[in-house]
């Protein structure tokens, strides 16, 4: 979107290249009264004219920027195989696929999509004036994955601006704590939650789990059964990147094979020990079991 006008860029053939923009008409309407979303493959797969293989094609989303509402245009097929892209040159008659929420700019400033559990289906996302953080979860009436035609009830995902604490699920009252305070070489344990800093965990864009100005590593850079956590230095090094699946595991990215979650290892209750100071490692998780699983809380205190 440029001076309230949809372009198109397309891939050339060449390795990561695109061609010159080309500019989507306006039949009615005006893009001026809508904010664009990406969500992704949100139409399902569709096979062109022709052809037996069914695609999938990316989706446009807008919210429109008065009454907040969310509606869909989806692209289709032309008799000649090519993308018909008929549906973006009509602003005001996309598809409601969400009215009501009261999803305004003025009420929830910030908007986005992604499949943000995994199952499949693009979710819509807001972080209000107070930084909390909605989502409403995408789902299909027809049962299509990547076709999303509704959405679940909204669900509250914590404050953007929180920090997290993070609780084994075999002992929920307890916390991950940097023992002895945040520092560099600090072991991981589990401790019941006071509510101080070291407690407090920021999960990073680029997979790290941060505490003040420390990174979330394993000692000695080691990647193997047994390998105990610790606090370092954020330095880039590979074991410091994690991998929060939505089971609750958290893995070692450096364990991963082939983009395979089941091959990683994850933090663990080392023999399912729950007593307080139980110190955090990592271990093969290919079975799915409590003492592997983590659930992470927003916290706005200390």
């Amino acid at each position: 979107m440029e001076n309230n006008n949809l372009y198109l860029f397309q891939p050339n053939g060449l390795s990561e290249g695109l061609d010159t923009a080309m500019l989507i008409p306006t039949a009615s309407g005006n893009w001026s009264d809508y904010e664009i979303l990406t969500p992704g493959a949100a139409n399902g797969a569709t096979a062109a004219p022709g052809t037996t293989n069914p695609t999938y094609q990316s989706t446009i989303w807008a919210r429109h920027r008065t009454n907040g509402n969310i509606y869909a245009y989806p692209l289709a097929w032309k008799a000649d195989g090519s993308v018909d892209y008929s549906a973006l040159t009509k602003p005001d008659a996309g598809t409601p696929i969400l009215t009501g929420a009261n999803w305004t700019v003025a009420a929830q400033p910030l908007v986005g999509a992604a499949d943000l559990n995994s199952d499949g289906y693009p979710d819509l996302w807001a972080i209000n004036n107070s930084n909390a953080i909605t989502v409403f979860p995408g789902k299909s009436s027809t049962g299509i994955k990547n076709k999303v035609d509704s959405f679940d009830n909204w669900q509250f995902l914590g404050y953007s601006d929180a920090s997290t604490s993070i609780h084994p699920n075999l002992v929920s009252w307890q916390c991950m704590d940097a023992e002895g305070g945040v520092r560099n070489g600090a072991p991981l344990a589990i401790y019941s939650c006071w509510n101080t800093p070291s407690q407090r965990f920021d999960l990073g864009a680029d997979g790290t789990i941060r505490a003040g100005a420390y990174c979330v590593s394993t000692v000695g850079d080691a990647n193997t059964n047994g390998a105990q956590l610790t606090l370092a230095g954020c330095d880039g090094r590979p074991t410091q990147k994690w991998s929060m699946r939505p089971d609750g595991r958290i893995i070692n990215q450096t364990t991963i094979t082939n983009g395979d979650p089941n091959t990683g290892r994850c933090i663990e209750l080392h023999g399912w020990a729950t007593s307080q100071g139980t110190r955090l490692d990592i271990w093969d998780c290919s079975t799915l079991q409590d003492n592997v699983r983590w659930t992470l809380q927003p916290e706005r205190t200390p």
